[in-house]
């Protein structure tokens, strides 16, 4: 058995220094010690106290939603009305039963569980960076002679990104489940570009199952393999994950997707709700709803027009799918944001791995001219990340969604992006190249 390589020292460098620089500045974020940067409610992983108590009265046999124990209930009284009844939770079904082991394990010691997550958060995000390098560069990190560096490089740019970026951590300091979210659908993308549809589907209804935001993905590439030979893996993997998710959580689902779309209304306009409602209201309160709903639909139609396209490629070629599936399923989360009326700041750890993905090939590109195509992109990309100016009521996330969504529109006509990450079409790889060898050429 051939041994794999280890990394060279300067390799190896780049992804260790991103750990030392980053980790004493969100350690800033764990609780009791918090930064100040979010108007904290008063301690750390407070958001993961309301639905880690959620999950516990789960595996006590309670209704997490509706159980009227005082035990259960959010020790900062966020709770919300639904026909006059009191409700402490939040999200689907599969939240709580995603973060019952830890209920199991912890008990009534919600703050010892946080302090535990606090910790998994962080492997997590640095997982997630993990995905996205190999994804992005296609190498096989541990063999030089096959891009491996520039893998480890790619992984330590992606860890400083999500440890920089503001919303990644307020999810840390509030204890939220979107890097675990955003690890089960780019997790579910990989193996898709891998052809792995089983663990595809498996993977993506499981992280659909936390909040919704992963349900255009999901839709559509079930949609996209519908009559050909994989939609049986596919939709067995499907079936594996969320069979035993309705099982578990059938006494009260229904109670769940109430609370839930109650809970994408919950609108409030100010720098920390990046949600198409934002815009409308920027212009004005008549506005809001109507912007909402048309840039909703613009964004879903972008995303369908892409999975037809991947759809289109990868009975050509599992390769020459991969872009095409990457911009489907950047769009589809990018959709699923815009119109949450509730879109937070820490839930954008999901968009982000496809940016970083996508840039990487378009930054890839062998002296080519800047397009407009190219400076939508990039423009949306420095939104997106940005997040957060001194003007309290803008929020430059809503702004870079509806540019990404252009960019995908306008990226229709082109030629530029539909190939895959081994060699685009119209282009000569170079032997340099981090998308692949000049053995790939590709000819319009």
């Amino acid at each position: 058995m051939k041994l794999p390589k280890p990394p060279r020292p300067l390799d190896a460098l780049f992804p260790i220094l991103a750990l030392a620089l980053l980790s004493p500045l969100l350690s800033l974020y764990e609780r009791p010690v918090q930064d100040r940067d979010f108007g904290s409610l008063g301690g750390g992983s407070a958001d993961f106290a309301s639905y880690y108590l959620g999950s516990l009265a789960l595996v006590r046999g309670f209704d997490p939603y509706l159980n009227g124990r005082p035990e259960f209930k959010d020790p900062w009284q966020r709770e919300i009305s639904i026909d006059g009844v009191a409700v402490g939770q939040y999200y689907l079904p599969g939240h709580y039963l995603a973060f019952a082991p830890l209920a199991w394990m912890y008990g009534d010691n919600w703050e010892k569980a946080a302090s535990a997550y606090f910790k998994l958060h962080a492997a997590l995000l640095v997982f997630l960076a993990w995905l996205v390098a190999t994804g992005a560069r296609g190498g096989d990190p541990l063999d030089p002679q096959a891009g491996g560096g520039k893998v480890w490089r790619m992984w330590a740019f992606t860890m400083v990104l999500l440890g920089l970026q503001i919303g990644v951590r307020l999810g840390l300091e509030r204890g939220q489940s979107d890097a675990l979210q955003s690890v089960l659908l780019w997790g579910g993308v990989l193996a898709a570009a891998r052809g792995r549809l089983a663990v595809a589907a498996f993977l993506l209804v499981a992280g659909a199952s936390f909040k919704g935001y992963g349900l255009v993905l999901l839709l559509g590439l079930g949609l996209s393999r519908i009559g050909k030979s994989d939609f049986g893996s596919f939709l067995a993997g499907g079936l594996a994950a969320g069979l035993p998710i309705l099982g578990l959580s059938w006494s009260f689902l229904s109670v769940s997707l109430r609370v839930a779309l109650h809970q994408s209304e919950d609108f409030s306009f100010h720098w920390m709700n990046h949600s198409f409602k934002h815009l409308g209201w920027a212009i004005g309160p008549g506005f809001a709803d109507p912007v909402r709903y048309f840039l909703s639909i613009l964004a879903l139609a972008a995303a369908l027009l892409w999975w037809n396209r991947y759809r289109v490629a990868r009975t050509a070629d599992l390769q020459e799918s991969t872009v095409p599936l990457v911009v489907a399923a950047t769009l589809s989360i990018a959709a699923m944001l815009g119109y949450s009326g509730t879109s937070a700041p820490y839930n954008l750890v999901l968009v982000l791995p496809g940016l970083v993905w996508l840039g990487a090939w378009l930054a890839a590109e062998p002296g080519a001219a800047a397009t407009t195509r190219e400076f939508l992109f990039s423009v949306a990309f420095f939104l997106i990340v940005l997040d957060r100016t001194p003007v309290r009521r803008f929020a430059p996330a809503a702004y870079g969604l509806v540019l990404l969504v252009v960019w995908g529109l306008v990226s229709l006509r082109g030629r530029d992006l539909q190939g895959s990450h081994r060699g685009l079409p119209g282009r000569v790889v170079r032997e340099d190249d981090p998308l692949g060898p000049a053995s790939q050429i590709r000819a319009t």
